[in-house]
């Protein structure tokens, strides 16, 4: 059975999955702070809106601008795609101009800026907010999403029981056929891949980055830890942005040391 996928955009990380990654899964990208989590998952949704698909970012922690400025200026271009977003800054700023119907979309969706403009109401519910969005978005014809993060979820919504309320989110996700990415921050020395350890049991995939020290200086690493219907490799990858470049660069660990 063929089966369909969504490209990174990165040449040996689509390479390794034979493709990119399966249409319509979810996906965990798992790390600690400072290993490129979200700048990976922006990476996926412009690519995606650069083959005419339509790509959302949902953020609970960065605002519309900031990320939008942030990846401005590592040299992401706005002008081949249709920018669309709650925030009207995002809009005014980014919007592409011209009205191209073969543009894919790309859309950021500032759950912040949902709660400020609903700051009458006595109960805000994080989540029920995202999955409203979720559900605009899947009507709207979305194919890729990106929720960041998953902790700050955690920290902002009450969970009743942890492990029922992250299964019927997940299943949730599923449900909608978007192919799903989802951020969770690990912290330093941790060696799981997620806070409770159900995440990584529920999602079809697993990407963990991560920092390694070599000698004065620290390198970001990448390995596909699990990847259903995928028979990918296991090896770890030095993972760098190429600043001339404005691209994504994958390197296999042992030809780095070597």
């Amino acid at each position: 059975m063929q089966v369909e996928k969504i490209k990174t955009g990165i040449g040996k990380l689509d390479e390794i999955l034979d493709g990119g990654i399966p249409k319509q899964h979810l996906v965990l990208i798992t790390g600690t702070t400072g290993t490129m989590k979200s700048t990976l998952g922006f990476q996926i949704l412009h690519q995606s809106a650069l083959e005419g698909m339509n790509a959302a970012y949902i953020s609970l922690e960065q605002s519309g601008m900031s990320i939008m400025t942030q990846m401005s200026l590592m040299g992401y271009d706005f002008s081949k795609i249709a920018i669309d977003s709650n925030d009207p800054a995002v809009i005014n700023n980014f919007s592409a101009s011209g009205k191209d119907k073969k543009k894919g979309m790309l859309s950021i969706i500032d759950i912040g800026y949902m709660r400020k403009k609903s700051s009458k109401q006595k109960k805000f519910s994080w989540l029920n907010a995202i999955k409203s969005k979720l559900t605009e978005m899947s009507k709207k014809r979305a194919d890729v999403i990106l929720l960041d993060s998953l902790n700050a979820l955690y920290h902002l919504d009450k969970f009743e029981d942890m492990r029922v309320d992250l299964f019927h989110l997940f299943e949730f996700l599923k449900d909608l056929k978007l192919t799903s990415f989802i951020i969770n921050e690990m912290p330093a020395g941790d060696e799981r891949y997620s806070q409770y350890g159900v995440e990584s049991y529920l999602v079809d995939g697993v990407i963990q980055l991560a920092l390694a020290k070599r000698e004065l200086k620290v390198k970001r690493e990448l390995n596909i830890v699990k990847m259903r219907y995928e028979d990918h490799n296991t090896n770890i990858y030095v993972f760098q942005f190429d600043k001339k470049k404005k691209q994504f660069v994958l390197v296999e660990k042992v030809a780095v040391e070597e």
